[in-house]
């Protein structure tokens, strides 16, 4: 006869251990594959909201929203200083000083703001103007500027240990219309001229250089003829900065000075009343 002798006393104390620790490794994996989940959907969280950004800041620069949207700490418009040769091509801020900007606004809406919280732990590390190049006088609504090509920086941080790159940035381009002060020395930024469809402007009254990056249209109303006097508008068609010309027929020319934009010269060299416009790309 066999006689089976059975364990009443439960489990060894090393099977409790071995079971404990198998328990053990299962959890760890569990919580690194869940940690990971968690890392991998905060990164393309990440990637949303630095696109949202990125879209945000588009329909600013892109629109007149962007007059006035460039705050300094103060709540002022930004200002840029300017050298005291300027001449154009000149870029006014220094590589290792570039200007920062506290807020970009929408009208009354933040758009984004220095030190900002984008979710998910990311934050807006830097907002700045890293460049602004001269590119000439302006005049828009009667007001003498002076414009320039800039390049607006954005930068964000993530939360450390995030997966992807820790610090998302986009450069933007962007024409800005400064108002200088009557020393010259410094100026404010108070609009942008990024903006398409941008209307024909009467310039007419004002004695600045022609801007080689608009386009320039001349309203005759009574242009000499042999037929006798008729209504002529016509896209200027040369530009060298103090004159523009148009030939807009064989033997039919008209040519505005800078500093006398209310007026055309035409064939013959007769002087006629004249309107002057100009289109800003």
């Amino acid at each position: 006869m066999r006689i089976t002798v059975r364990n009443k006393d439960g489990f060894s104390i090393v099977m409790v251990l071995v079971s404990a620790a198998l328990l053990g490794l299962l959890a760890l994996g569990f919580s690194e594959m869940i940690g990971g989940a968690m890392k991998g959907q905060k990164n393309v969280q990440n990637a949303v909201d630095f696109d949202i950004l990125k879209t945000s800041m588009n329909m600013v620069l892109n629109t007149k929203a962007c007059d006035g949207a460039f705050k300094n700490a103060a709540g002022n418009s930004v200002e840029l200083s300017f050298p005291g040769s300027m001449l154009l091509g000149t870029n006014i801020i220094a590589a290792a000083s570039p200007v920062p900007i506290a807020k970009v606004l929408q009208g009354n809406s933040l758009i984004a703001e220095q030190g900002g919280n984008l979710g998910g732990g990311m934050t807006i590390s830097k907002l700045e103007l890293v460049d602004a190049i001269y590119d000439g006088d302006q005049t828009v609504g009667g007001v003498p500027y002076k414009a320039f090509v800039a390049t607006l920086n954005v930068e964000a941080t993530k939360a450390a240990g995030s997966y992807g790159k820790q610090s998302p940035q986009q450069k933007f381009s962007v024409r800005l219309l400064i108002l200088p002060n009557a020393a010259n020395t410094l100026g404010t930024v108070q609009r942008c001229d990024n903006y398409s469809g941008s209307s024909w402007e009467d310039i007419s009254s004002d004695t600045l250089p022609f801007d080689y990056n608009c386009d320039y249209k001349m309203l005759i109303p009574n242009y000499p003829t042999g037929s006798g006097p008729r209504r002529v508008t016509v896209i200027a068609t040369y530009n060298n900065g103090n004159v523009i010309q148009s030939d807009f027929s064989s033997g039919n020319t008209a040519s505005i000075f800078r500093a006398t934009k209310n007026r055309a010269v035409v064939d013959g060299g007769v002087t006629t009343p004249a309107i002057t416009f100009r289109r800003c790309r």
